[in-house]
């Protein structure tokens, strides 16, 4: 169980996620699904988030933005000297994921999608 972050905590935690939805070229109309917030997520809402309104506080939320917080970690981790290779690494099909893009697998996978993902960039998994 993940402690009760503050407001302050919630909006820096929603700045940083952007910033990586940003780097990895993530489309807005992904951004939903990924951050387990639905399909039909509103543009208006999601440039409130932009803006620094916090995430939702709901666990599963939490959860996932602190995975994809891991994620972009260790992508950071396997290409030290790319930073372009890192963040076109989530948009480019992988043949581990079954020749579609990590961001597909997530999305269609949910949580436990995300948690292989994670565990697969920090070599916990067969990669």
């Amino acid at each position: 169980m993940q402690p009760e972050l503050s407001l302050d905590e919630r909006v820096e935690l929603t700045r940083v996620i952007f910033r990586i939805l940003k780097r990895w070229q993530i489309p807005e109309a992904l951004m939903g699904p990924l951050l387990g917030l639905g399909e039909k997520l509103q543009r208006r809402q999601l440039n409130r988030y932009r803006l620094g309104n916090p995430l939702p506080q709901e666990a599963e939320i939490q959860q996932r933005l602190l995975l994809l917080i891991q994620i972009d970690q260790a992508l950071s981790s396997l290409f030290p000297h790319s930073a372009l290779s890192a963040n076109l690494w989530v948009t480019t099909p992988q043949q581990r994921c079954g020749n579609i893009t990590p961001l597909e697998e997530m999305i269609a996978g949910g949580m436990p999608a995300i948690w292989t993902v994670m565990l697969r960039l920090d070599n916990r998994l067969d990669w």
